[in-house]
């Protein structure tokens, strides 16, 4: 019906008819993650077994408090089957938890995602969305203004994600763009983009100096048109 428009599909192993959805929309070539889920740990490897390949947002999207051990964060982050997609903006995971996630999954197998909000860059204030009003804070964090203890998306771009992911992990600035980039290519089973010829030219230009520098994006390349900043 969609035309094969669609390429990536999360949802909850617990819900009805998960695993015959999941075979199906394997079958049709989307990829299926695991998010947003309070589901068994039978019922994740159930979804792993069906075609199940990647974990949204691992870490959040979760209950507050959960059982120790076996849960539904072990069970996906000691499945091999499995890429990681974690939140690296600063505030949705601890920097222990972003290292843990990328031992545990390894650089090739670790996807960074910022989680951006309509708000994100927007600076510091009180804002009114559709589902009600939200706070960007002085540090960068977006939260509810009611409940300033729950997150409402995140206020960094990528850029901002892949910076902290290499502060927070320790890594090479050339893993770290890989797994906000290649890495996910490679989850959705789609071109890996390399500058070669022949491959289609999405190229961003910016400033890095070391670890503890943000980047600094000058210009971007979509399908080899600048969209973005000077070349």
């Amino acid at each position: 019906i969609s035309g094969n428009r669609i390429r990536l599909v999360t949802l909850a192993p617990e819900t009805g008819n998960a695993v015959e959805f999941i075979r199906q929309a394997v079958a049709s070539g989307v990829t299926v993650s695991i998010g947003h889920t309070g589901a068994t740990p039978e019922q994740v490897t159930a979804a792993i077994d069906a075609g199940a390949t990647l974990s949204t947002h691992l870490g959040n999207g979760s209950h507050g408090m959960i059982r120790r051990h076996p849960n539904y964060i072990w069970e996906q982050l000691g499945d091999k089957r499995l890429f990681a997609c974690i939140i690296t903006d600063g505030h949705h995971l601890p920097a222990s938890v972003i290292r843990s996630v990328v031992r545990a999954k390894s650089t090739l197998h670790t996807i960074i995602t910022c989680d951006s909000a309509g708000l994100a860059g927007c600076p510091p204030g009180r804002y009114q969305i559709e589902s009600g009003e939200v706070e960007i804070l002085p540090e960068g964090k977006i939260v509810v203004a009611a409940n300033p203890q729950y997150l409402a998306g995140s206020a960094q771009l990528t850029d901002a994600c892949v910076a902290y992911s290499i502060r927070a992990a320790g890594l090479s600035l050339h893993d770290a763009w890989n797994m906000a980039s290649r890495n996910t290519a490679r989850a959705l089973k789609i071109e890996e983009h390399r500058l070669a010829r022949g491959s289609r030219a999405d190229l961003v230009l910016f400033d890095w100096t070391d670890p503890a520098d943000d980047i600094h994006v000058r210009a971007t390349v979509a399908a080899g048109e600048l969209r973005y900043g000077n070349l």
